[in-house]
């Protein structure tokens, strides 16, 4: 169990340094179709989530489409291993209430940033992501006090 959980926390800190750079480069690079295309599965998800479902296969097609707008064959490869390795923990997170229109949010605040050509804005909605996404899926990090404890 620790060691799933330890691989698990690896593929977050890979995820915290490569997507929100990926962000980034998206913002450079992404063509008004695949800005488009990021639209229409956004609109996907929000139909899966209103209709009770959590938005699974929109949630990995969403970063899938944020690592293909980056122009960059390694990074598309290097994000879809990972996706592969997250799937059950992606599931998992997506199965908590709440969850999957919080998820919704934050990808439509990724969005908006690539549509503004907004590359910080990009980079630190990714990581606002992740970061929530991860502490639902592993915790607070050691030594951290749940929210309500913090001054």
């Amino acid at each position: 169990m620790l060691s799933q959980r330890e691989a698990i926390g690896e593929l977050f800190e890979a995820r915290h340094l490569l997507e929100p750079a990926i962000a980034r480069l998206a913002v450079r690079r992404a063509t008004a179709e695949e800005v488009d295309e990021m639209t229409r599965i956004l609109d996907d998800q929000a139909r899966e989530i209103a209709a009770g479902r959590n938005g699974l296969a929109q949630d990995a097609a969403f970063h899938a489409a944020i690592s293909s707008a980056a122009h960059n064959r390694a990074i598309t490869r290097v994000v879809h291993a990972i996706m592969d390795l997250l799937t059950q923990s992606r599931e998992e997170s997506l199965n908590t209430p709440g969850r999957p229109t919080r998820s919704h949010q934050d990808h439509r605040r990724v969005l908006a940033a690539i549509a503004q050509h907004d590359e910080e804005g990009a980079a630190k909605a990714m990581l606002d992501h992740l970061v929530a996404v991860e502490g639902l899926v592993l915790g607070p990090p050691a030594g951290v006090p749940p929210r309500a404890a913090r001054p």
